[in-house]
């Protein structure tokens, strides 16, 4: 047993080195689902079906189901000690403020706030690196996880790894000292507005934001329907500032406020993997992997709490958590999910979707006469697939350059094709799917700095807009009723959003 603990301190010393890294102080604590805590075998095993239906797919004890560190600077929050944010991601992963199956494992003896959030909790078992003598009340000062006079009180196991977690916490604070961070120094009589535009323009070089400080994300044209500048793809990075890492596999929402996410695991084998996504709205998405290379999600759902959970099949339909983590997306723009490359919508600059998309719009003004061109070009040159339809299988990816290359395709990728040209060009797209009728079915959404998202149209004819859906516009032919049901917005029943 005395291993097992070891292993799982390893994993919060882990964490503890990320929080040094943003020179917070390195506290580090992950929380194990450790099964049922009834002995008796079918209360287990409601208990864990509870926990099943509430997450939609099982925890297997000795999982990793939270991982955090300390975040108070990084955050300016009081609150954000490492047992405090873990227990609000095992929460959001279980799906119950009670954690009674669970074990915290945690570098640094608790605080009085800490210990108490772990008691509210129901946590039964915290296992401790290294004491505090100053401030900690698991022992310390204070015992509040063994207080008799609560109506719960946690077994305290004291000393796992408590020389590494020590030191870690002697080496920050030794190199603190003797590496005071340096002061930026400008001219005692620099003039004030001079002092400031310094500043400004200091902030947008380290953004990204152009001198004229337009934050609108780069790309040909403004939706205002005034021309911008050049293609430029925005790119997705992985720094490692806010990670959910173990030997399986790593996921870095280090860019939530950017909307979105990066995963990779480490190795992949012949079992099935699956990323889930559940966000602030309640749906939860499923993506399939299958390299061992980063892949990118977007948080389509606007700002909140997203919990992304990686799992590996085990047999049939059966998955086990592999790692999870919650990210607090606090997002920038709303638009960023839906101007960028995503696991659904992949292409670079060297697509020839992509060129393609430049050299038809080439010296183009117009919002509407851009998207019209692109419209037309892909109704025009893709015809419907309908053996791929018959046969697709599950977890189905478009690739937008062969697809374009063999001129068939179903609706996932006249979908994945138009969005990945109109984003390409700096136009907002959304990549739709849902129900038209009975059927599941894909289709595309795009923005206007007038309009705001036009859900339900395609074109501007001098009267009204069109539902822009590809797919059906491209077998119509020009057929009438075919054109009236696409203008119908009424008629589809949007599921999901990529």
């Amino acid at each position: 047993m005395h291993e097992t603990h070891e292993k799982y301190m390893k994993a919060a010393l882990k964490q503890a080195r990320h929080a040094a890294r943003l020179g917070e102080v390195p506290i580090g604590c992950v929380i194990v689902y450790a099964g049922s805590p009834h002995e008796n075998p079918e209360n287990r095993r409601q208990s864990e079906e509870v926990a099943r239906r509430k997450h939609k797919i099982p925890l297997v004890p000795g999982q990793i189901i939270a991982t955090a560190h300390n975040r108070r600077n990084t955050d300016k929050s009081a609150l954000a000690h490492a047992e405090i944010s873990a227990i609000r991601k095992a929460s959001k992963i279980i799906g119950d403020w009670r954690l009674d199956h669970c074990i915290m494992y945690v570098t640094l003896e608790p605080c009085q706030m800490c210990a108490g959030a772990i008691i509210q909790a129901r946590i039964p078992t915290v296992v401790i690196g290294c004491m505090n003598e100053k401030a900690g009340c698991a022992g310390s000062i204070l015992n509040i996880l063994e207080m008799p006079a609560f109506n719960h009180q946690a077994t305290v196991i004291r000393g796992i790894l408590e020389t590494e977690c020590a030191k870690t916490l002697s080496g920050f604070f030794q190199n603190l000292r003797s590496s005071p961070p340096a002061a930026t120094k400008f001219p005692a009589r620099m003039p004030t507005l001079l002092l400031a535009f310094l500043l400004a323009l200091t902030l947008a070089a380290c953004s990204g934001i152009p001198l004229g400080f337009n934050a609108r994300p780069p790309g040909v044209v403004d939706t205002t329907g005034v021309l911008a500048h050049e293609i430029v793809i925005p790119t997705a990075s992985a720094p490692g500032i806010a990670i959910a890492e173990n030997d399986q596999a790593i996921i870095d929402y280090s860019n939530a406020a950017d909307g979105y996410v990066m995963v990779k695991y480490h190795e992949v084998g012949e079992n099935k993997l699956n990323v889930l996504v559940d966000g602030p709205q309640g749906e939860q998405y499923i993506y399939g992997l299958e390299a061992a290379a980063w892949a990118v999600f977007t948080l389509t759902e606007g700002s909140g709490e997203y919990a992304i959970t990686l799992c590996e099949q085990i047999d049939g339909t059966k998955f086990k958590v592999v790692l999870t983590a919650v990210a607090d997306a606090q997002i920038n723009d709303p638009l960023s999910p839906f101007l960028r490359p995503n696991h659904h919508v992949d292409y670079n600059e060297n697509s020839s979707a992509i060129k393609k998309a430049a050299e038809l719009t080439a010296g183009m003004t117009s919002f509407i006469d851009i998207i019209a061109v692109v419209y037309n070009f892909v109704i025009d040159n893709l015809t419907y697939d309908v053996e791929l339809a018959r046969t697709v299988e599950s977890g189905y990816l478009p690739d937008i350059d062969q697809v374009l290359a063999s001129g068939r395709g179903i609706c996932f990728d006249y979908a994945a094709v138009m969005a990945a040209m109109l984003r390409s060009l700096g136009i907002p797209t959304r990549m739709v799917f849902g129900y038209t009728g009975e059927y599941y079915h894909a289709w595309v959404s795009v923005y206007s700095e007038e309009e705001g998202w036009i859900d339900n149209i395609i074109y501007f004819d001098g009267h009204e807009w069109r539902l822009m859906d590809p797919t059906f516009a491209a077998g119509a032919n020009g057929d009438p009723e075919v054109l009236s049901y696409i203008g119908e917005g009424k008629n589809y029943l949007a599921r999901f959003q990529y």
